[in-house]
């Protein structure tokens, strides 16, 4: 179970979009406004909300993508382990691509680490079956593979929200 408790209450704006559930959201902000936190927030908070399989797991799989691999190591990956720390949700193994495989509640949530800068990374998305994908950054990436992102969400899981 995540047990960290964050304050929303000076970023009205980041609360807001933790809790959009649009097929595509976006966050704008200066430096240093919290637009990370409530963006890796949403995967836990997703997985969540995704219908039981017959087995009562709750399955979903996620791409997080910043532009170069040592950005997402040194920027994304920080604020991520934050979130989600190792002693309580174990290891990102940092393979291509970097995964980490989730287990809380009822919930099995698979993310993937990715970078993506060049229009031929395009590749590394190809047959991937995603629940969703956050960019980090996403003014860094290009935009055939933002495109190209969108093809592959919507595709893992049970993405009907429970009644």
């Amino acid at each position: 179970m995540i047990s960290q408790q964050w304050d929303f209450s000076s970023s009205p704006t980041a609360w807001d979009f933790r809790q959009e559930r649009g097929f595509a959201s976006f966050i704008l902000g200066p430096v240093g406004s919290g637009k990370s936190v409530p963006l890796l927030q949403r995967i836990a908070q997703h997985g969540r909300e995704q219908m039981r399989s017959p087995d009562g797991k709750r399955r979903s799989r996620y791409a997080i993508v910043r532009n170069t691999m040592p950005e997402l190591r040194s920027t994304t990956a920080v604020t991520y382990e934050q979130i989600y720390p190792s002693d309580a949700f174990g290891d990102i193994i940092w393979r291509s691509p970097a995964t980490h495989h989730m287990r809380f509640d009822d919930c099995e949530v698979e993310v993937n680490l990715i970078a993506l800068d060049k229009p031929k990374d395009v590749k590394k998305l190809l047959s991937l079956e995603l629940t969703g994908a956050a960019f980090n950054e996403m003014r860094e990436v290009p935009r055939s593979v933002v495109t190209r992102m969108t093809e592959r969400v919507g595709r893992y899981g049970l993405n009907e929200r429970p009644t």
